[in-house]
């Protein structure tokens, strides 16, 4: 509810206090005087004008204390830190303070600083009146069956208020001002909106007034963050013919002994305050809170006739700020600053991006939810307005690695576990393990360690792990394994001249070569290769070998070892036997067409190749011997039949020459040729 001012028509004052070139400042306050019931949140207009809004360097509201005159800067006051704010807006200094008390009565003003240093200030500002409610008893029902109760204020106030009644602190009913009941005991009020009751009032026809002894807390439990102050309230009542003596707030029962007063306490000296701002109200104030005053605190209160302990107390809770992550339907991410325990409505939050505080204009950066649309490797954490405590910042997963579980050798066979770390908060929700192949990484499993029984040589490799919390993800630098074992085979290879053998083991083999000699085995090379001499033959194998163990390879037999210079003039010769083939049959066809061309025929009886002592047949073609006649030769080119009666091959009798096939060419035959005696001698 909003509260009124004391009057019909609010006046609206504006202040000019400066005259001449002074005079363009001003502050304009919507009214002299406000009135407020405890627990409210009031609201004071205010706007201030200046020739130039940028040359404004400074403004702060500050109340006028009473009793000494001083000034207390709200924003520098740890009574209002938490509960008042002011308006942002271009020539807009409105104030509100929520959770108004009897001690926020007083006078507020508003000032602001220009480039030259002057304060731009009000003469007199507004003065808030903050008052209690009262519940009065109807003196015409007093002593009655049923009495008439009514809640009241001094400040005036709207007539649709909602009332709550409460009994010895347990509400009853709701919505009249006045209430008519029928049992005895401590009664109070408050209206909708606020939290802040009356101070209770005994109802009771027993003259000894016992059902007035009542304690009244204003919650039965609260929460503050650590570092921040808190008020523990409490109202109590007592029978009209005692007098009050002196209340002590505790935390624990002694036995045959007086509680000790908490801030008597060594772990509480010089942070409580009893605070008394009316009738019947003791309040406790805690500053700079600590985990381990949370606690359940109860009031005690002794009058020159007796004592009465309020139960069942109020049970602080401490807590400190933590930020949750969550996934909106528009795909942002919800970031939430929570506590432990329900903070109260009106606490303001800072929020903060990599340490610095979050300015967007177009959201909402001081309530608890922040929404981001991505995070990357950003940090966010969130603070209480006006206390130094911050929340530990969330961020995606960031420094990962993959470790072995255990260090040393591995061997097949063994097992093997790889671990996965990774600093993130939230905290990390999977762990996904992979192996690097050249196409494409294969996932493997997921999960924190990743465990290989039984290793082999298909398991070498380089692994890696990614960590994912709900922010975002990180991949590890891969790490190898390596699988150890001996030689599985040794296997040799190579042409004749030259022998490799080779090996699957892990550390690599150191190899050996040996040779057998009947039923010796001779050591004759420390290589991976051998090379052998020229024409060298046998049967060789080789043996591979590391820390492990050890391999045979197979045997390899080498027949022959060829000469590469005998090759070589072997196939000269092949090639002159072929060249002289294809002339032979060059000059016969050569004379067949001479002879067509003439239609003669010849017998050609005596042929004669006479070879040469000194070479091969091959080398000698031009020395051919005809046998016939030379007139007869002449003329048989003339001729178109050519016929030979005899062929003689004669030959040197000083070497043996291998004799060579004599091919017919498929052009001869179709001529008409005879070879009537072919004679060699």
């Amino acid at each position: 509810m909003s509260p009124r001012t004391s009057g019909n028509i609010p006046a609206v004052v504006t202040f000019i206090l400066l005259t001449g070139v002074q005079a363009q400042h001003s502050v304009t306050l919507s009214s002299q005087s406000l009135c407020a019931f405890t627990g409210s949140t009031v609201k004071i207009s205010c706007k201030y004008t200046t020739s130039d809004s940028s040359r404004v360097r400074q403004r702060e509201w500050y109340q006028l204390q009473s009793s000494d005159g001083q000034e207390q800067v709200l924003s520098k006051d740890p009574q209002y830190s938490a509960r008042v704010s002011v308006g942002t807006g271009p020539n807009d200094c409105d104030l509100t303070v929520m959770d108004v008390r009897q001690r926020d009565s007083g006078v507020y003003n508003f000032r602001f600083r220009t480039s030259s240093g002057d304060w731009i200030s009000a003469p007199s500002g507004v003065n808030l009146t903050v008052t209690d409610f009262q519940v009065n008893v109807d003196r015409g029902t007093a002593g009655q069956t049923e009495v008439k109760l009514t809640c009241s204020t001094t400040c005036s106030l709207s007539k649709n208020l909602y009332y709550y009644w409460f009994r010895n602190g347990q509400y009853t009913t709701s919505h009249e001002a006045s209430t008519h009941p029928s049992e005895e005991g401590s009664y109070s009020c408050k209206v909708y909106g606020s939290w802040h009751r009356s101070p209770p009032v005994c109802v009771s026809a027993d003259i000894n007034q016992k059902n007035c002894w009542s304690v009244t807390y204003s919650t039965t439990a609260t929460c503050a963050v650590i570092g921040s102050s808190v008020d523990i309230d409490s109202y109590y009542t007592f029978p009209d013919n005692q007098k009050f003596t002196k209340s002590v707030w505790f935390i624990e029962e002694q036995d045959d002994a007086e509680p000790v007063d908490v801030r008597e306490d060594e772990e509480y000296q010089g942070r409580v305050q009893y605070r008394q701002s009316s009738q019947n109200d003791c309040s406790m104030r805690i500053n700079q809170l600590r985990e381990r005053d949370a606690q359940t605190y109860r009031f005690r209160f002794h009058t020159d006739g007796d004592e009465y302990t309020g139960e069942p107390g109020i049970t602080l809770s401490v807590t400190d700020l933590t930020v949750t992550v969550s996934d909106t339907d528009s795909g942002e991410k919800k970031l939430n600053c929570s506590s432990t325990c329900t903070l109260p409505k009106y606490y303001t939050y800072i929020w903060y991006k990599n340490g610095l505080p979050v300015a967007d204009h177009y959201k909402n950066t001081t309530g608890p939810h922040l929404y981001v649309s991505t995070v990357g490797a950003d940090s966010y954490s969130c603070a209480v307005k006006y206390n130094k405590l911050r929340s530990p910042a969330v961020y995606s997963p960031r420094n990962t690695s993959a470790v072995m579980a255990s260090s040393g050798e591995r061997m097949e066979g063994d097992s093997v576990t790889l671990s996965c770390s990774s600093d993130a908060n939230p905290p990390v929700l999977i762990y996904s393990w992979f192996k690097q192949r050249a196409a494409e990484d294969a996932p493997l499993t997921t999960g924190q360690n990743y465990t290989i029984t039984n290793i082999s040589s298909q398991h070498i490799g380089l692994y890696y792990c990614t960590a994912h919390n709900q922010l975002g993800q990180h991949s590890s630098t891969p790490t190898r394994l390596d699988v150890l074992y001996p030689p599985r085979s040794a296997k040799v290879s190579g042409e004749s001249d030259t022998l490799v053998c080779v090996s699957d083991s892990n550390p690599a083999s150191s190899y050996t070569w040996f040779k057998k000699t009947g039923r010796e085995v001779i050591l004759i090379g420390n290589s991976s290769s051998l090379t052998l001499a020229a024409g060298e033959v046998g049967v060789f194998l080789c043996k591979a070998e590391n820390r492990f163990g050890s391999h045979n390879s197979s045997e390899w037999p080498v027949t022959a070892v060829a000469d590469n210079a005998a090759v070589k003039y072997a196939a000269i010769g092949v090639t002159s036997v072929l060249l002289l083939i294809f002339i032979t049959i060059c000059l016969c066809m050569r004379r067949r067409a001479a002879a067509s061309s003439g239609r003669s025929k010849e017998n050609c009886r005596n042929v004669t190749f006479t070879e040469q002592a000194s070479a091969p047949v091959y080398e000698q073609v031009s020395d051919l011997a005809m046998t016939s006649d030379p007139t007869s030769t002449a003329a048989s080119d003339a001729q178109d039949e050519v016929q030979y009666s005899s062929v003689q091959f004669t030959r040197s009798h000083a070497q043996e020459v291998p004799l060579y096939p004599v091919h017919r060419s498929s052009a001869l035959k179709q001529e008409e040729v005879e070879y009537s005696t072919v004679k060699r001698s």
